[in-house]
């Protein structure tokens, strides 16, 4: 102890005298650097406590309190911790000073570039007042750190894809093909390193012999969120960059890395788990450099951001610098107050949030929390920028088109997460909190629902809000058109937020789900006749031979395919040798509907067409066969019981795609109805577009707001019944409740 207190004594002596030196030279444009000095110092001593400290905190009663004293790693892991946290408080004190701060003028913005002296005392004292605070408050501010670590996370990402854009911007507007070819060549080198560090990722955390399914959904979400990305950015549709893309694709390969790197060492799927750390010194060192670059870059590039960082009245927030209206106004800006040119308060948020992150790295986080945040991250740095680049071209027209692209994004999310999720979720107690744990299939239909609900809520927040929505100057509009880039964060927010929603919440979801799904089959059907009666309409109006025989045999195929599709299900779903009356009732009962069908609408004294039958026809078929595939495979008398799910991956495939299809084809058909689904004064509910009474209508006619065009309301209305029918469709309907599941079978054939 004695030895210990000279060593710091020592230490102390020093670093006064280095500070006095340094922070008399700080000045006003270097104040930014100094905190990231300062900031990289506490990663230093974090490290060097985390190596040596354990031994001597052993002694220390108030922290070793413990009946059996526990392991190294633990008091290596608090030191960090408590290094972190005298950090933390440190730049929230400065954080919470600094809010309001709007000019040089206020006394508050010589505190913040100046008082270094009393700045690095101030921070020292509070690190070594950390080391007497309770362990129940270290243990709090660990728990709170994962989530702070996470958001810094986002926040690093958002800011790394400032970074690549500004670079590429930087090549591209040299505009020579020595600068088009380094950008080449980087993105080539990019891509190529994802792969390499990919297949060591396969390598050394999914060893052969050992069931490491969790690590190994990791590694394939994060390659498939690369490729999906690389494709969203590079479509030439959205005309995005290589180098963005494969920058940000590399980036993603190192947070799936550092995620499963910080597995314990007594995993057996950690193929680090042979050093004496989780980490090994030398991953540490590596990842500790990358640390406080990223940090350090995360912190100045936020602290300077030219838009939403920085305060309303700043020079870089969008007023001009100079005055434009003569010599008055160029004095009257003299006499002023200069405005800061960047945020005091988010500067210090980012740092406090740093503290967590590091605290995080140095300690190896909580298994597959870790990895799960790194993959959240991963998943947001492709979504950031595919929708940064996407949002950009999306215009008033193309408006729907990216409502449905959002749509059918949940649905991949959902079959994916139906494929991949169960192990994770297996492993999160607030979902997982029964005294057995259910089957695979549970979780899997769990996920499902979760994402579902998160589609749902999105899209009926978005179809309340445009309730009354009449005219295109209603600023709703604006929202409903616009700001794609906040409305995909929040989707974003919100599906990830049902995660930790409780399971009483999803279970009553899922009833819900049943009868909304219900009512959507219904919509459909109806926008369905909507759609056949259009085509035949449009081909009867050609009034020319061919386009009547080519009604004739398309109807004719229809036909027959419903009558074969009818063979079938009696093949599948009508076993020999068992009592499988009710599945004969439906497709009986189904034939029958399309028999009464047909020669209704065909009947000289209603003077149908046969194409809207034959379409309609095979549509009821095709519903009969939904409903009967969702039966719980223990059922004796469903065909597809040998399969390992309820409705085999091809089936579900086929059904996914259909409706992708079908669901994104209802909701603009819905959206832009031309008869009922339209507002009152809307010009396609009956009233003319131009005026009829010379100009005096004209004049007035113009001086009215324009009308929307469709109902936004019913729109956003479809989108949330068809997440409910996705939902049941990936699902299998209620198969999870067994029995009662035929009922819906039921509502599928009504409808």
């Amino acid at each position: 102890m004695w030895a210990a207190s000279c060593l710091a004594s020592c230490c102390a002596a020093c670093a006064c005298d280095a500070c006095r030196t340094v922070v008399s030279s700080i000045s006003r444009r270097s104040a930014r650097i100094a905190y990231c000095g300062l900031f990289a110092l506490s990663l230093i001593v974090s490290w060097i406590l985390r190596e040596v400290a354990a031994p001597l905190m052993e002694k220390l009663p108030w922290i070793n309190h413990f009946h059996k004293t526990p392991d190294r790693e633990w008091f290596e892991t608090d030191a960090v911790l408590r290094v972190s946290l005298g950090n933390f408080v440190f730049f929230s004190i400065l954080s919470v000073m600094m809010i309001g701060v709007k000019t040089q003028k206020d006394p508050r913005d010589g505190i913040h570039h100046g008082g270094w002296m009393m700045k690095v005392i101030c921070w020292f004292i509070l690190v070594i007042l950390m080391f007497f605070v309770p362990n129940e408050v270290i243990s709090f501010y660990e728990s709170m750190s994962k989530f702070g670590a996470g958001f810094f996370l986002l926040v690093q990402v958002v800011l790394l894809l400032d970074f690549v854009h500004g670079w590429n911007d930087t090549w591209v507007g040299y505009d020579e093909q020595f600068w088009y070819a380094a950008l080449l060549v980087v993105s080539l080198v990019c891509y190529l390193a994802t792969f390499v560090f990919s297949g060591l990722l396969f390598h050394w955390f999914t060893p052969s012999g050992h069931d490491c399914g969790l690590n190994s959904f990791f590694i394939v979400m994060t390659l498939i969120f690369v490729f999906v990305f690389a494709v969203v950015v590079l479509h030439p549709a959205v005309g995005g960059s290589i180098l963005p893309a494969s920058v940000i694709s590399f980036y993603c390969m190192y947070l799936c890395y550092s995620g499963l790197a910080s597995e314990p060492r007594d995993y057996e799927c950690n193929g680090l788990h042979k050093h004496s750390k989780a980490v090994s010194t030398g991953t540490m060192t590596i990842g500790l450099l990358t640390t406080v670059l990223s940090v350090v870059y995360s912190a100045v590039r936020a602290g300077s951001s030219t838009t939403l960082l920085s305060p309303p009245d700043s020079p870089r927030a969008g007023k001009p610098l100079l005055p434009l209206d003569g010599k008055a106004e160029e004095k009257e800006e003299k006499e002023q107050k200069k405005p800061v040119t960047y945020s005091y308060a988010f500067f210090h948020i980012i740092f406090s949030l740093a503290s967590m992150y590091s605290a995080m790295l140095l300690t190896g986080w909580s298994t597959s929390m870790w990895a799960a945040s790194c993959l959240a991250s991963c998943c947001a740095a492709c979504a950031c920028d595919a929708c940064r680049t996407v949002v950009s071209s999306i215009s008033r027209r193309s408006a729907r088109i990216a409502y449905c692209g959002l749509f059918a994004l949940s649905l991949i999310v959902s079959w994916i997460l139906r494929e991949v999720a169960a192990p994770l979720m297996e492993k999160l107690p607030w979902i997982n909190h029964f005294h057995k744990t259910p089957d695979r299939e549970w979780f899997e239909t769990d996920a499902v629902l979760r994402v579902s609900l998160g589609n749902f809520v999105f899209f009926s927040i978005l179809s309340v809000m445009m309730i009354g929505v009449k005219t295109q100057k209603d600023p709703r509009d604006g929202i409903h058109h616009g700001g794609w880039m906040m409305k995909v964060i929040c989707w974003f927010i919100l599906v990830i937020l049902m995660f930790f929603v409780p399971n009483e919440v999803i279970s009553f979801y899922e009833s819900m789900s049943k009868f909304g799904a219900g009512f959507f089959l219904l919509v459909q059907v109806v926008l369905l006749l909507d759609f056949v009666h259009g085509w035949n309409d449009t081909w009867v109006g050609y009034d020319e031979q061919f386009w009547y025989a080519a009604l004739l045999v398309v109807s004719l195929v229809c036909y027959l395919a419903t009558f074969l599709f009818s063979g079938l299900l009696f093949h599948w779903f009508t076993p020999s040798g068992h009592d499988c009356g009710l599945n004969t009732f439906f497709i009986v009962m189904t034939l029958i509907f399309v028999f009464v069908f047909a020669v209704v609408v065909l009947h000289p004294a209603v003077g149908g067409s046969i194409l809207p039958a034959s379409v309609i026809s095979f549509y009821c078929m095709y519903l009969c066969y939904s409903g009967l595939a969702s039966e719980p495979r223990d059922y004796e008398c469903n065909g597809l019981h040998k399969h390992s799910k309820a409705v085999s991956t091809g089936t579900m495939t086929i059904g996914l795609l259909t409706t992708v299809l079908s669901v994104v084809y209802s909701a603009v058909r819905a959206g832009s109805s031309t008869t009922l689904l339209s507002p009152p004064d809307s010009p396609r509910a009956g009233k003319p577009l131009l005026p009829l009474d010379g100009k005096a209508e004209e004049k007035e006619e113009r001086e009215q707001k324009k009308p929307v065009t469709y109902s936004y309301a019913f729109f956003h209305i479809i989108f949330s019944l068809a997440s409910m029918y996705s939902a049941m469709l990936l699902t299998g309907w209620s198969t999870s409740v067994g029995e009662s599941g035929k009922l819906f079978d039921f509502i599928e054939l009504l409808a």
